[in-house]
């Protein structure tokens, strides 16, 4: 329904749907070579945005992840680490580790999430000085 001729989604609507690929933690190395272990993850996941595959792991990403944890036999909920802390989810990602988590309530198969968070470093972008007349 977003479009009228599939043929043309990759110029109409290049941004939607957003896709990511889940599997059980599992060493690996980065894009700068560094290892993650599997010990220091929940899982992993490979994001697609704009029909590329996301070099990091987008927030938004992150937040559905994380919704999706605690949902019964979902795909994510079935990959994840035994025993995870569901307020401190450890994607492991191309480019490192994003931590992200989820308030809810168990309510069968259907649990009621009342909000999703995550964590980010910040980057300093540019330091500098601004003139001002």
């Amino acid at each position: 329904g977003l479009i009228d001729d599939y043929q043309k989604s990759a110029w109409e609507t290049p941004g939607i749907p957003k896709m990511a690929f889940v599997s059980q933690p599992k060493e690996y190395k980065t894009m700068d070579g560094e290892t993650v272990t599997q010990d220091s993850i929940d899982l992993v996941s490979r994001m697609m945005s704009m029909q590329k595959a996301h070099p990091s792991y987008a927030m938004t990403g992150a937040m559905c992840t994380a919704a999706a944890a605690v949902v019964p036999g979902s795909v994510v909920n079935q990959v994840l680490s035994e025993n995870v802390d569901t307020q401190f989810i450890r994607i492991g990602h191309p480019s490192g580790v994003l931590e992200c988590g989820v308030d809810y309530e168990e309510n069968g198969a259907e649990p009621v999430v009342a909000d999703t968070f995550g964590f980010r470093t910040a980057n300093l972008l540019i330091d500098g000085t601004a003139h001002i007349k």
